[in-house]
């Protein structure tokens, strides 16, 4: 079957490597409806990163300071560094007598700064958390939300406006563990700068996160399907706050592959078609599944009877963004993994610091995101290395959402020799941050000002300051210009609402030929602070990131290296480079090489670089999103769709690439342009560009080349 569609993705993609800038978004009902419109792409468009700088260079370098370097595709050296702890001193003390974990580590922190060490030694144990109630004390305000009830076991740092900086401090774990227990954040780190926190295993023994269960016919509710649970996860309920009439609520359920445990998510378990999962996270309380206990189905039941329905047979016509949240588009019998909890709380979330680094750490479980960098755009340097995100015995499940996340950040970041796998999301995610326009005024051909609607947080890094580059962009993602900030009004605890900075001149000579069209947009146009959330200078190398419901890494960021990372057995594609619907910019000057990228799921036909555009705006970009990208080296085997897929681009190069058994399913192709999915390459809608020295063996297709695709040469060997 070949269709002229947009492929549609949402929290996972596919193909191995995709570069493409169409992609639908969340709450789309249908994909014939977004007819795909090639041949748009401006062949003289500049490339908007680059005046962001390629390196950092701190006031006192350190000696331990952790450093990368690579030659990006525009010649230019990118540094990246992150900063470690200076100063002596240690400082250790075992926990006291009727001391408990949640009193023990906030003190022994404090402790250790009043004594002035630069390094903790935490003895080596088991310390179970007892952890926040999960109740409210509120009205939480942006004043005064720090100061209502936590949402976190152990707090290190200050919020922004409550405390001093906490800076230069080694915390080592010898080893320990620690036992979270309400399914809520682990450990929040606020206003922290050059952190190292190493040598723990990091679990929520407690929280039921999933389980295992079987579609089956409802006994309770004739005509539908039920789920069971495996006797092996008894159901019971660990925490009221998240339960259904007692008892834990079920946020999702994906198609599984195995009898048990030891299985893996199925390769089509992210495709967002509830045949393969289904999410109850946006289902109003009352139409959520309810657990019925024993019945004539099985010992644990959950029946959907208060669930939303459809007429419709087909599963594409039911969205459970919309509300169409059921079990029964899964076949009778499937066996799925039931996900208690998705997006809870994170094991360790990182706002408002500089220079934090995570290694020699064992993730075994979380009730949301495994590590966080956010909420802090102009903060810079993240560091996760030699760590393992995996499941404990019994468990079907280690982190439920994805284990690595960055955005609103300046730059430089380093993952390394991490092994990642059995997560709910995707493995490493790496955003650039774009914001709204609600119109410009006093705008002429020399600058004008900008209006927004954000609300001040606490954090001045967040808000562009005058100095800094911003690029417009219109609602489809289409770079128009970039200028300099010229004056910011600057925002206060009193004074909240940030909606004003001005700017000039514009890099085109004439902002206001560049830019009058935001204010016919309705707010759906927007800017990137290229100074300050870019996201820029990073490093992902020599990872594992292997059996899970994900891609296994995607950015949207500029100026990186993904290299000799091994990424296998993924529902999504295992590299993807995105962009639009406030995921940021797109990605330029990066290199992808020596990478090997096997059995990338079947979640979408397509999509490695995708452009996220709202419903209401699917048309392809006009100018390219993506620029500058290497992909060189890359061992590419068992793919279910093409190998490599450019959309949107401009200045690409595809260089010694082998690609094994690609295209595996031949039997759901897709047409784009001229092209289909059984191509093993596919090229489009992009200007310049190479294609060369590639080895295809096996089921993998033919390079294709658009007509859309102008400038762009293939040869067997690269000269």
């Amino acid at each position: 079957m070949t269709k002229r569609m947009l492929p549609l993705f949402v929290l996972c993609g596919s193909a191995l490597i995709a570069v493409s800038t169409a992609q639908s978004s969340p709450g789309t009902s249908t994909l014939d409806s977004l007819q795909a419109q090639v041949g748009k792409v401006s062949h003289n468009s500049p490339i908007y990163s680059e005046v962001i700088p390629t390196q950092f260079v701190p006031p006192t370098p350190g000696p331990n300071d952790w450093k990368e370097e690579f030659t990006a595709p525009n010649g230019k050296l990118v540094t990246v560094l992150v900063q470690a702890p200076r100063g002596t001193g240690v400082y250790s003390r075992p926990i006291g007598n009727g001391e408990t974990p949640d009193e023990y580590f906030p003190s022994v922190v404090s402790e250790a700064m009043a004594r002035g060490a630069h390094k903790i030694v935490i003895p080596y144990g088991t310390y179970n958390f007892k952890g926040p109630a999960m109740t409210e004390t509120g009205p939480c305000t942006v004043n005064t939300w720090p100061l209502c009830t936590p949402n976190t076991h152990w707090t290190i740092g200050n919020y922004l406006g409550f405390g001093p900086t906490i800076e230069d401090l080694d915390i080592d774990g010898s080893g320990s563990t620690l036992n979270f227990n309400a399914p809520l954040t682990g450990i929040q780190m606020y206003n922290v700068r050059r952190i190292r926190f190493h040598n723990f295993t990091l679990d929520w023994p407690n929280a039921p996160v999933a389980a295992l269960g079987t579609i089956v016919l409802d006994p309770t509710n004739p005509g539908h399907n039920a789920v069971v649970i495996d006797n092996s996860f008894p159901v019971s309920a660990t925490n009221p706050n998240f339960t259904v009439n007692g008892y834990p609520q079920i946020q999702a359920i994906n198609t599984w592959d195995g009898d048990d445990w030891t299985g893996h998510f199925n390769s089509q378990a992210g495709n967002n078609i509830p045949s393969d999962e289904v999410y109850f996270l946006w289902t109003p309380s009352n139409n959520l599944p309810v657990y019925v206990g024993k019945t004539s189905a099985g010992d644990q039941t959950y029946s959907c009877q208060d669930c939303n329905f459809i007429k419709s047979k087909n599963p594409n016509d039911c969205s459970y963004y919309a509300n169409c949240a059921n079990f029964d588009y899964f076949r009778l019998g499937a066996r799925l993994v039931v996900r208690y909890l998705t997006y809870n709380g994170w094991a360790i979330n990182v706002s408002f610091s500089d220079d934090v680094d995570f290694d020699h750490l064992t993730v075994l479980s979380s009730p949301g995101n495994g590590i966080n960098f956010g909420t802090g755009g102009g903060y810079r340097g993240a560091r996760v290395a030699d760590s393992i995100f995996t499941r404990a015995q019994g468990r079907p499940v280690s982190v439920a959402s994805g284990p690595v996340n960055l955005s609103q950040f300046t730059g430089d970041i380093i993952f390394e020799n991490d092994v990642i796998a059995y997560q709910g999301d995707d493995g490493i995610n790496i955003a650039s941050w774009t914001t709204n326009i609600n119109r410009v005024e006093n705008l002429s051909a020399h600058g004008g000002t900008v209006l927004t609607a954000d609300v001040w947080d606490g954090n001045p890094n967040d808000y562009a300051t005058t100095g800094d580059w911003i690029a417009f962009f219109d609602e489809n993602q289409d770079y128009l210009d970039s200028a300099r900030v010229t004056s910011v009004p600057g925002c206060t605890i009193s004074n909240p609402v940030c909606t004003r900075f001005s700017f000039g001149p514009c890099s085109s000579g004439d902002c206001g030929a560049t830019l009058s069209v935001l204010n016919t947009l309705n707010g759906l146009g927007n800017f990137a602070d290229l100074t300050r959330q870019s996201a820029a200078r990073f490093v992902v190398s020599r990872n594992y990131i292997h059996d899970c419901r994900c891609h296994s890494i995607v950015t949207s960021s500029p100026y990186g290296l993904i290299n000799r990372n091994n990424f296998v057995d993924n529902s999504a594609g295992n590299i993807n480079l995105f962009a639009g619907a406030g995921n940021g910019f797109g990605s330029s000057n990066v290199i992808i090489r020596n990478n090997i990228l096997a059995q990338s799921g079947k979640a979408n036909a397509s999509g490695m670089f995708a452009l996220a555009l709202s419903a209401a705006n699917v048309t392809f970009p006009t100018t390219p999103i993506f620029q500058n990208i290497i992909i060189s080296g890359n061992t590419i085997r068992r793919s279910q769709g093409p190998g490599i897929f450019v959309d949107g681009a401009a200045e690409i190069y595809v260089r010694n690439n082998t690609i094994d058994d690609s295209n595996a399913d031949a039997q759901n192709d897709i047409g784009w342009g001229s092209l289909t999915t059984l191509d093993s390459i596919m090229m489009l809608d992009m200007n310049n560009g190479t294609v060369c020295g590639t080895t295809l063996t096996g089921t993998s297709g033919a390079i294709g080349v658009d007509p859309s695709a102008t400038n762009v040469t293939v040869s067997p060997a690269c000269r």
